[in-house]
C-alpha cells in the first residue's frame, strides 16, 4: 500500500480546514440548491460506520479473515466525529423536508437535529473504545462490539427514516431500515476487497497463505452479503407492488418510468447485484485480487448512484458542489486509513 504518513496535528488541521471549507459553502447555497450536505453524509456514513460494523461482527463470530485489514477498516473512526459535527451544518437546511414547519413533537427540528446528532456522536465514542479493546485484545472488545452493532443498527435505521424517507412522503417502508444497515455491512466488505488488493501488490513476492484464505473468504461474503442486498431490495419492492397504493407507488413511479433515472435504477441494480453475482460465482475469480478490486469498486460506485437516486427525484443537488465535497471527504477518509497506526495509538490513551 502507497504510504501516505501525516503527524496528527497535520491530520486534525485537515480535518478542521476542510469542515471549514465545507461548513462555507454550505452557507452560501440558495435554499433550492440544498442537497449536497445531505448526499454527503447519507453516503459516507455507510461505509464508515460499515467498516467498523464488520470488525465487530469478526470479532463475535472470531473470523481470522478480518485480520489482515483490521486495523486499517477501525482507524476510520474519526470520521464519525467529522460527520457528527457535518451533520450540525444541517440544522439551516431543514426546510427541505416536506414536514419542516408542521406541529408535533417527533417532527419538530431541534429534537431532529438533537436524536440524529447525538446518536452519530454515540456511534464515535463506542466505535474508539471498540479499537482500542480490539486493538489490544481486550477483554471487553466483545462487550464494546454487541454495543456498538446495537448503535450501527439504530444509527443506520434512523439514517433512513430521517434523512432520506421523509423526502419522499408520504411514502413509507419499514424495511427501509433494515436495507440501509445490511448495505453499510456490505460496503464494508467492499473497502475490505480494495484492502486486500492493496496489501497483495504489496506482498507480490511472498503472498502468505492468510492473505489467500482472506481473499477468499471475503469474496464469498461478499458474493453472499449481494444476495441478502437483493433480498431486502425485491421485498422492499414486492410490498409496494402488491399494495399497489397510490402514496407508495409514486417513490417506484418517479426512479423507474422517467429519464435519467430509469436509466439509473437498471444500471445501479445491475452493478449492485448482477455483475458481482456473476463475477463471484466463480471460485477462480474470488482468488483473484485484482477481480476482487473491480467487483469491490463497482459495489461501492453503485451505492453512491442509489444514493443519488434515494434524493436527486426529491431534492435539488448542486452536482460541483458535491463532488468537490465528496473529494474533500474522500481526502479524509485516505488519509485516516493510511495513518491507521496513528488513530489506533491515539485511541489505546
Amino acid at each position: 500500500m502507497v504510504k501516505f504518513q501525516m503527524k496528527s496535528a497535520k491530520l486534525i488541521v485537515a480535518f478542521l480546514i476542510f469542515g471549514a471549507f465545507i461548513a462555507l459553502i454550505e452557507s452560501n447555497l440558495k435554499a433550492k440548491e440544498m442537497g449536497s450536505l445531505l448526499f454527503l453524509l447519507s453516503f459516507w456514513v455507510v461505509p464508515i460506520e460499515g467498516c467498523i460494523a464488520l470488525v465487530a461482527v469478526a470479532e463475535l463470530s472470531k473470523g481470522s479473515w478480518i485480520l489482515p485489514v483490521k486495523k486499517e477498516l477501525l482507524s476510520v473512526y474519526p470520521l464519525l466525529l467529522f460527520i457528527s459535527f457535518l451533520f450540525i451544518l444541517m440544522g439551516p437546511q431543514l426546510n427541505i423536508y416536506p414536514w419542516a414547519g408542521q406541529q408535533g413533537i417527533w417532527l419538530n427540528k431541534w429534537f431532529f437535529m438533537a436524536r440524529n446528532f447525538i446518536l452519530l456522536l454515540l456511534a464515535y465514542i463506542v466505535s474508539r473504545k471498540f479499537a482500542a479493546e480490539s486493538n489490544t485484545g481486550g477483554k471487553r472488545k466483545n462487550f464494546y462490539a454487541v454495543l456498538y452493532l446495537l448503535i450501527f443498527v439504530t444509527s443506520q435505521s434512523m439514517a433512513a427514516f430521517d434523512w432520506v424517507m421523509p423526502l419522499a412522503y408520504p411514502w413509507i417502508s419499514s424495511l427501509f431500515g433494515g436495507y440501509f444497515f445490511i448495505e453499510s455491512v456490505y460496503s464494508g466488505m467492499a473497502l475490505s476487497g480494495l484492502l486486500y488488493f492493496f496489501l497483495f501488490r504489496q506482498s507480490r513476492k511472498e503472498i502468505s497463505d492468510e492473505l489467500k484464505k482472506g481473499l477468499t473468504d471475503i469474496s464469498t461474503l461478499t458474493f453472499s452479503f449481494g444476495f441478502l442486498w437483493a433480498g431486502f431490495f425485491y421485498a422492499q419492492y414486492l410490498t409496494i407492488w402488491y399494495g399497489n397504493i397510490p402514496e407508495e407507488t409514486i417513490f417506484i413511479v418517479k426512479r423507474v418510468l422517467f429519464s435519467p433515472f430509469r436509466e439509473l435504477s437498471y444500471l445501479t441494480l445491475l452493478i449492485l447485484f448482477f455483475i458481482p453475482f456473476i463475477i463471484l460465482l466463480s471460485r477462480r475469480a474470488k482468488k483473484n485480487p485484482y477481480i476482487v478490486f473491480v467487483t469491490s469498486t463497482l459495489i461501492l460506485t453503485g451505492i453512491f448512484l442509489e444514493r443519488f437516486l434515494f434524493l436527486a427525484p426529491d431534492l435539488s443537488i448542486n452536482i460541483p458542489v458535491l463532488i468537490l465535497e465528496f473529494f474533500l471527504m474522500a481526502f479524509l477518509f485516505v488519509a485516516v486509513i493510511m495513518n491507521k497506526d496513528l488513530f489506533l495509538s491515539e485511541s489505546v490513551k
